[in-house]
């Protein structure tokens, strides 16, 4: 498959937000300290040990439990399935997020692993599949827990569970995240068109367009500027035009 959907469309776009902070490998531990290390080794219990210096010779072990997340850069495996997932390779994605989510769960890429993975089986429909895979990438997150709870909130819209989905909305609308809020609003305009709330959604799609500034969160605008047009044509709205011709830079 060489041509995404809408909606993963909109999931691809977060691809480009996953970088790590840098190539360093460090850990976050509970209190919040950041520790950083020349390496970082994770055994099959989550316990890590951190080499501290260039010549081995120290080394730290830090228990499960002791830490929030460890970072390491991203491993070729990583970037194999994002390439993959990029080129509409899926089966290639599904086959290799397993193995690596063992690998690495613990080194601060099993929750973007799980977002990958879900993203495709949300694109196939497989939606309590995604469910699961997207909560499994919860239960390991690090940095990536955005891209994870806009993918979860596809596979509650696609299995039509609006009423979990919309308390996780209305929180993402309240997000100082110009991206995450614009996404929240999108996603509650897509939920009232499809439930025949078109007044609705167009006023969602509006927000988006109107209320944030040039930035992060420009795709969401752009993809609300084309659904309020198409929604205006679909009511026989002859203000669809207007829209059309509006220069998202300016608001015009």
């Amino acid at each position: 498959m060489n041509k995404h959907s809408g909606w993963l469309s909109a999931l691809v776009f977060v691809l480009g937000m996953a970088a790590a902070s840098g190539q360093d490998c460090y850990v976050i531990k509970k209190d919040g300290t950041k520790v950083p290390a020349v390496a970082i080794a994770a055994n099959a219990a989550g316990d890590l040990l951190l080499q501290t210096d260039k010549s081995g010779q120290v080394k730290m072990p830090v228990k499960k439990g002791q830490y929030k997340y460890a970072m390491i850069p991203k491993p070729k495996e990583v970037v194999a399935l994002e390439q993959a997932f990029a080129s509409g390779k899926f089966d290639d994605v599904l086959s290799g997020a397993g193995p690596a989510f063992e690998k690495y769960k613990f080194l601060g890429w099993g929750d973007h692993i799980c977002y990958l993975e879900g993203s495709v089986q949300v694109e196939r429909k497989q939606f309590a599949q995604a469910k699961e895979t997207f909560e499994r990438g919860m239960r390991v997150v690090s940095t990536h827990e955005v891209e994870l709870v806009k993918g979860m909130v596809f596979a509650l819209l696609g299995l039509n569970l609006a009423s979990e989905a919309k308390p996780m909305l209305e929180r993402m609308i309240k997000s100082a995240d110009d991206d995450m809020a614009a996404f929240a609003f999108n996603a509650r305009a897509r939920l009232n068109a499809n439930e025949g709330r078109k007044k609705e959604a167009v006023l969602d799609y509006l927000k988006t367009v109107l209320l944030f500034p040039s930035g992060p969160a420009d795709p969401e605008r752009e993809e609300a500027k084309k659904q309020v047009v198409a929604l205006l044509k679909e009511m026989n709205d002859p203000r669809w035009q207007e829209f059309e011709k509006m220069d998202l830079g300016s608001g015009k």
